[in-house]
């Protein structure tokens, strides 16, 4: 947020317009009405001012020099120009030699004046003014004709007219109240200032992060009232030099201070266009903070929280209602391309207080990082991009911003060298890191398994997209097309758990929950090619389950739904599992062959037994094995031995094997 701007401006405003009184007045510089006392005085506030502004700021670090005198010029042309015009318009008055009212006529539908009383008298006189016509001098509440005007007791308040008062223009105004002298123009010029001073240091007090929409507001606010404060000032000065030039021998006067009034205008208009960034930028807080444009979805029965979409300002509070209305979330999901710092900050903090797990399913960009950084557990899905920039600070706190991630991503235990390449890369290049670096470094703990998070929740409006997907994979095209009531069921399966953000494993359970019985009773009755390569991926999948997890694999094995990671297995291995199951239910029923003996398998099994004994397996151990009666690890081991050394047979000896194995299955 562009707060720096406006607040060195308001600081400089104000410090200008008040300090330089006493050089002013030590230089009487305004009671000589001197231009070169003016600019010595001025001179010598803009070096004070700045002076002081560079040590103040400095924080402990070395003076900020260049920027202190660069920040105060435009301030102080902007009120010595105003104090120059305000000189000129003395010096145009010229001394007063007269008390006499001064009268402001209107007649004919113009205006003139200042007039002397006598010279009213002799327009009157003269004719070219009707005592009809309208008059004013200060003092009088309203215009009042002249024939209900005694011009000889000028000290009299006048009678209102008895007649309807007939439409017209403004009389000489509030302008021409306020700026017809010196005391006016200091005490309205003085007044805007401490105003506007006043308004900003409020809301200088104020936590921008705590209070964004109520700052933002009143930046904009100030920026405008500052705009209209000082076309309105420099608009008065500019009428009130022009009443005085009219009564003055010296008109050329008047011309001067409109140009050098005229040049102030500009200035300003200079200074406002400097706020416009900061006036946008304070509008997209205002919006950011009434239509978010991030969303949260709890997962996992309520113990899982979801954000995707930037860090705009208010998610941390409103991820902390959240987290207070339930208090069994253990995992906040992070999938944003970054955003607010100070929305950042405030999550982390959120986060390590509740010592919640932290996972990215998709991205986690930029100052993200931080809050992924803050978890106990920090988990990737194996799709997971992270990526890293410097922070998105601005320039004058650029440095202590990253000094300050630094020291919390160290604090997190994560490689110093690590965190220095991702902060030293710019936004627009941003530094993206294998999983294999972001392991090594420590940012990144594990990969998530499919027990520990749910799958990202995903709008109601989008399911019907997410069904054509489905059917867009081979095994559930044949499924709608060969069992369309399976199809159904595991549609609902992937509604219900999209919506509810359920755990993928368990939506994977009772998928396949679905579809082995549909397996089981295709085995039999499956086309020698499909039954092989069904067996064959039986096999591999095994073997991958088996390097892990022993336990898992005697799982699989069992023709079980559940009791295996099914994230231990390779995307090449899903994809032939995908395929090796649609082939096998598409040509179910294609067989026509005999069915095969006992007798004929016990032929083909004592084939096996030479290759199963020379791996340690006697044929004892094997049959236990393939009833499950030894340790996960043997069982497994055994029945991966026993189906490689099959598979390894040629045919028609493999295929009799396997396809009475599926006949008994089937059965």
């Amino acid at each position: 947020m562009a707060t720096v701007a406006t607040t060195i401006f308001a600081g400089a405003l104000l410090g200008i317009a008040l300090f330089s009184r006493i050089p002013i007045w030590a230089l009487r510089a305004w009671k000589e009405k001197s231009f070169l006392r003016l600019f010595l005085a001025h001179l010598l506030t803009y070096a004070t001012v700045a002076l002081a502004y560079a040590l103040l700021s400095a924080d402990g670090g070395p003076p900020q020099w260049q920027t202190a005198f660069a920040s105060f010029i435009v301030p102080t042309l902007v009120v010595f120009t105003l104090d120059a015009i305000a000189i000129a318009a003395l010096r145009n008055a010229g001394p007063q030699v007269s008390l006499a009212p001064m009268w402001f006529l209107h007649a004919g539908g113009n205006q003139s004046g200042p007039l002397t009383t006598d010279a009213v008298e002799t327009a009157l006189a003269g004719g070219t003014l009707k005592p009809s016509d309208w008059i004013w001098r200060n003092g009088f509440k309203e215009w009042a004709q002249i024939e209900s005007v005694d011009l000889s007791k000028p000290e009299e308040a006048p009678a209102l007219p008895a007649s309807p008062v007939m439409t017209r223009e403004p009389g000489p105004g509030q302008w021409h109240k306020w700026f017809a002298h010196s005391a006016g123009y200091w005490i309205t010029g003085l007044v805007i200032a401490g105003l506007f001073a006043a308004s900003s240091l409020t809301l200088l007090k104020l936590e921008f992060a705590d209070h964004p929409r109520l700052i933002s507001g009143g930046l904009i606010v100030l920026w405008l009232a500052l705009l209209a404060a000082m076309l309105w000032l420099s608009i008065g000065v500019i009428r009130s030099v022009d009443r005085q030039a009219k009564a003055s021998a010296h008109p050329y006067w008047s011309g001067a201070a409109k140009v050098v009034t005229a040049l102030a205008g500009l200035a300003v208009l200079a200074v406002f266009v400097q706020g416009v960034p900061e006036i946008r930028e304070s509008a997209s807080v205002i919006s950011e903070t009434m239509a978010p444009r991030y969303q949260l979805r709890l997962l996992r029965d309520n113990t899982e929280l979801e954000l995707v979409g930037p860090m705009d300002f208010g998610v941390a509070d409103t991820i902390a209602a959240s987290l207070d209305g339930n208090p069994q979330i253990a995992t906040l999901d992070v999938n944003s391309p970054g955003g607010r710092l100070s929305e950042a900050d405030k999550l982390a903090d959120i986060v390590l207080k509740r010592n919640l797990n932290t996972y990215v399913s998709t991205f986690c960009l930029g100052d993200c990082a931080r809050v992924f950084a803050a978890g106990k557990n920090r988990w990737l899905s194996r799709a997971a991009v992270i990526a890293l920039h410097r922070p998105g600070a601005e320039a004058a706190t650029l440095e202590a911003e990253t000094a300050k991630t630094k020291a919390f991503l160290e604090s997190r235990g994560i490689a110093g060298k690590f965190i220095d390449r991702g902060l030293s890369s710019p936004r627009d290049a941003a530094w993206r890191p294998t999983h294999a670096e972001l392991f090594s470094a420590g940012l990144a703990t594990s990969y998530a398994t499919d027990a520990e998070v749910g799958v990202a929740g995903i709008p109601v409006r989008e399911i019907e997209d997410a069904q054509k997907e489905l059917d867009s994979i081979g095994l559930y095209r044949v499924l709608r097309d060969k069992h369309p009531q399976a199809h159904q069921a595991i549609v609902a399966i992937l509604r219900n758990g999209y919506v509810k953000g359920q755990p993928v494993a368990a939506m994977r359970q009772r998928i396949w929950a679905v579809i082995l019985p549909i397996v089981n009773k295709s085995l039999s009755s499956a086309s020698d090619t499909a039954l092989v390569s069904f067996y064959r991926l039986a096999v591999d999948e095994a073997e991958a389950f088996a390097a892990k997890d022993a336990k898992g694999c005697e799982a699989y094995l069992r023709g079980r739904s559940e009791g295996f990671d099914q994230t231990l297995l390779s995307a090449e291995l899903q994809e032939r599992e995908l395929s090796a199951t649609a082939d096998l239910i598409r040509t179910s029923g294609s067989y026509t062959g005999k069915t095969i003996e006992k007798s004929e398998a016990r032929t083909v099994l004592a084939q096996l037994l030479p290759a199963t004994q020379s791996q340690g397996f006697t044929p004892d151990d094997l049959e236990k094995a393939i009833q499950f009666k030894l340790s996960p690890e043997r069982n497994c081991r055994g029945l991966i031995l026993f189906f490689r050394s099959l598979l390894q047979l040629d045919d028609p000896n493999r295929t009799a094997l396997l396809r009475f194995m599926a006949q008994q299955s089937g059965t």
